[in-house]
Formats: structure tokens, C-alpha cells, sequence
């Protein structure tokens, strides 16, 4: 549930920072999470925002080092620099001086040995890929940082992610890659579905019942699609003519043929 503060932000406003490093990464995590939520980027100038970061961080270990990027700002400012470029480098230099080094090499070096997305676990790999690349003080938005997501992720799933919908930024790759498992994980579920079929269909089949080729034909088309039969021959091996009855005893050879059809891979 979300909230509004008495400035009238949403959500909670990060922690005061003090200079303990320990606290630096909770710090800069609360600090993205809010800024995200209120979309500061959109009704702010970077300078202005970076501006506002510096008012979180105080206390006697820090306000030297504070007082220093205030001056910094000012003069760059004043001299025409780029705000963008200028909110980086704020962001740089409280890396520098609070963030635990050997922490970043430590992301950096797992970056370069390459972090692999498991089966369809979506959400860890870009959890993973994102604790990562704040570790490492990477910005998302670099080529590099893309080519890295891109490494990770299973040959199958980035082609079709290149195919269908042609992501170039971050951010579009990680939508773009979370439509194609949610694709991907439902064409799974109708598989299963399908494979429960079948154990309703023996059922019905031994029970002494029998279903005409014509019913036999619809069944597979409706769930394994129009080429079932033509995909696997069917019909010339177990079926002798249009007005023939599938008995029980046939059950076997039809599901056989019809499941690994419907389990055929398709394209979403």
C-alpha cells in the first residue's frame, strides 16, 4: 500500500546516511527505490535531484565530504557542464569514498566470469544482475552493462526476444525477456493440460467406448493443432477409412502418436 509523506512523495524517504559503510548499499537502494517511485527524473533537473541525495547524507563523519560536492556542483554548473554527466560523477564519488571496495571488485570479477540465467527463473537472474552491477558501480545503460544481460541469457529465449520484439536498451530487454518466459511457462501449462487429456481420454477409451476416426481428427486438431496427423502419419498406420471406429484397443498407438505432437516445439 502506498503513501505520501508530508512533502507529498510516495513511499518511504531513505535512511540518513552518516558515513558508516556498512549502511552505504541499504542507503543507495532505498535512495534508487524512491526516486524510481516518484519519478523524480521526469519533473527534476539531474542536478536538482543530486542536490536532493546530498540532503540524506549528514552527520560529522560526512559533512565535510558534503560540503565539498555542493562546491563542485556550483562550479561546474556555473561553467556550463552537463547536468547528466554531473549527477554521474556525484554518484561516482560517493562510491569511491563509502562503498567497500574489495565488494566491488568482487561483482566486477563475477560480471567477467558471466552470470547464466536458470531455466525460467526470471526474476532472480535480474535480481542478481542488478545487485551485481550497483556492486560493481556500473551504469545499466551502457553497452557493456546490455552485452552482460544479454551473455546470460539462454541462446533460445534472446533470439526470440531479438525476433519478436527487438529490445536495445535495458530496460527493454528486461521487459522484452519477461514476456518470453511468461510466453514460454504457458505454453508449458498447455502442455501439461494436454497431458492430463490424455489420461481422460484412456479412461474414456478403455471404458468400452468408441470414438470415429472423424471425432478422433477433431480431438487432435483442436489440441495439438491441423498437422498432427500429417506430422506423425497417423492416419495411414492406425486408421483404415473415414467411416472406421477407434476401439480400445487402439488407445495406445493414437495417444503415443498424439501427445509427442502436441508437445512438438512451437513458437509462441
Amino acid at each position: 500500500m502506498s503513501f505520501y509523506d508530508e512533502d507529498g512523495f510516495q513511499g518511504s524517504e531513505p535512511q540518513v546516511f552518516a558515513g558508516d559503510r556498512s549502511q552505504a548499499e541499504s542507503f543507495m537502494t532505498q535512495w534508487y527505490l524512491y526516486t524510481i517511485v516518484n519519478d523524480f527524473d521526469m519533473f527534476m533537473t539531474p542536478c536538482k535531484v543530486a542536490m536532493i541525495f546530498l540532503t540524506y547524507i549528514k552527520g560529522p563523519l560526512v559533512n565535510t565530504w558534503v560540503h565539498q560536492q555542493i562546491q563542485f556542483l556550483r562550479e561546474e554548473l556555473a561553467q556550463g557542464a552537463d547536468e547528466h554527466a554531473l549527477a554521474r560523477e556525484i554518484k561516482r564519488r560517493f562510491n569511491i569514498k563509502f562503498m567497500d571496495n574489495l565488494q566491488q571488485e568482487r561483482a566486477r570479477a563475477t560480471l567477467r566470469a558471466g552470470v547464466f540465467m536458470e531455466g525460467y527463473e526470471v526474476d532472480e537472474y535480474v535480481a542478481t544482475f542488478e545487485e551485481l552491477i550497483r556492486h560493481a558501480g556500473y551504469e545499466y545503460s551502457t553497452p557493456q552493462t546490455i552485452d552482460k544481460f544479454t551473455e546470460g541469457i539462454p541462446f533460445a529465449l534472446m533470439e526470440k526476444c531479438m525476433t519478436y520484439d527487438r529490445p536495445t536498451t535495458y530496460e527493454e530487454w528486461k521487459t522484452s525477456l519477461e514476456k518470453r518466459v511468461q510466453l514460454q511457462v504457458h505454453m508449458c501449462y498447455d502442455h501439461a493440460l494436454l497431458v492430463t487429456g490424455y489420461d481422460v481420454l484412456l479412461s474414456t477409451l478403455q471404458g468400452n467406448l468408441s470414438f470415429s476416426t472423424s471425432s478422433i481428427s477433431s480431438f487432435a486438431s483442436t489440441h495439438a493443432g491441423p498437422d498432427c496427423f500429417s506430422l506423425f502419419d497417423l492416419r495411414p498406420h492406425h486408421v483404415a477409412s473415414s467411416d472406421s471406429c477407434f476401439r480400445p484397443h487402439h488407445v495406445h498407438c493414437l495417444m503415443d502418436s498424439l501427445v509427442p505432437c502436441y508437445l512438438y516445439p512451437i513458437s509462441p
